[in-house]
């Protein structure tokens, strides 16, 4: 009989940051979306906007549940043991979860086929760019801190 193969630190690492890259991936496509729905202004009810609104919704929900699994998966389930990383997450979640209320009332209200106030949606979309833009900012503290305590493991 074998004996089970133990996991490397390096291997660890590497799937952190095939996590963080995951997650930056589909942060970029949200953010490209995000601009060609932009570029509908004004917005009138077009087949072609609806497509584009649902399209964007579908990768902004995605985002968001690839930062929660990508970086607070491990947090959430109380797994992660390095009290760097656990300090910096307590001082960034609460933030990020609130913006994961703003995101999901966003796709609830027009992620959906249905009829949608599109009077509202340059001033929602902008109101939801101004959360992303603070989003994408404590996510990235986040991922500095997951780096940062890795290099400050891998000089001791």
């Amino acid at each position: 009989m074998s004996e089970p193969i133990k996991r490397q630190p390096l291997d660890r690492r590497n799937h952190g940051q095939a996590r963080m890259a995951a997650l930056i991936q589909s942060r970029s496509q949200t953010l490209s979306l995000y601009a060609d729905l932009a570029a509908h202004r004004p917005f009138n009810k077009t087949p072609q906007l609806v497509s584009e609104l649902h399209r964007f919704c579908q990768a902004l929900i995605d985002y968001t549940a690839s930062a929660h699994f990508q970086l607070y998966h491990k947090l959430a389930e109380s797994n992660e043991q390095r009290s760097p990383v656990i300090e910096a997450a307590q001082d960034l979640y609460p933030a990020i979860a609130q913006s994961t209320d703003t995101i999901l009332a966003f796709n609830d209200d027009f992620g959906e086929d249905r009829d949608q106030d599109y009077n509202t949606l340059e001033q929602r979309l902008s109101d939801l760019g101004e959360v992303l833009a603070t989003r994408i900012e404590h996510e990235d503290q986040m991922m500095t801190a997951l780096r940062h305590d890795r290099r400050a493991l891998q000089a001791s």
